[in-house]
């Protein structure tokens, strides 16, 4: 269930003193930007059902577009699930081929750190050979693209956020 926008909202307003997350409590969701984001592109890389657990009429907008984002939807759809290709400390690399153009897919980046990631990755570090080294990688979530330099992709990941990548 995507925990996304406003829960519980047929129930008592929390008072000051009050724990948002008690039983009958309305309440919005609790989850960060970076949490969302990172939730959303883990559903969609293992190609998860999605189950809207949110009142739909009252969503945010931002939550709106991440569960609408058409470039998310498009690797959910893909249908087979990512495949771990690296974890080392606190950074998980999935990747997900399209099986229709083996040529292109997409890479999740998570960092589960409390502190910035600045990463200097390898080809092969994302699970590509020499050969098949992409020109470019788009960001789904912030829009920027990303090119290898030097035989090295540099990116710089918010703590406990993720970096969605097209190739």
């Amino acid at each position: 269930m995507i925990p996304f926008g406003a829960l519980q909202v047929y129930a008592k307003q929390a008072s000051a003193n009050e724990d948002l997350s008690g039983v009958g409590i309305s309440r919005q969701s609790q989850l960060t930007s970076a949490q969302k984001r990172s939730f959303i592109t883990q559903r969609a890389l293992a190609s998860s059902p999605l189950f809207f657990g949110g009142e739909l009429t009252m969503i945010p907008e931002e939550d709106f577009a991440l569960v609408t984002h058409p470039a998310m939807l498009e690797c959910l759809r893909m249908g087979r699930p990512a495949k771990r290709i690296y974890g080392r400390k606190h950074i998980d690399i999935r990747r997900k081929n399209d099986p229709q153009n083996p040529g292109s897919g997409y890479l999740g980046i998570f960092n589960t750190h409390i502190a910035p990631a600045d990463l200097s990755l390898s080809p092969t570090d994302l699970g590509f050979s020499q050969q098949e080294v992409p020109v470019k990688l788009a960001s789904l979530w912030d829009h920027a693209s990303f090119q290898f330099q030097n035989q090295r992709l540099r990116i710089q990941i918010a703590p406990g956020d993720v970096a969605l990548l097209k190739f």
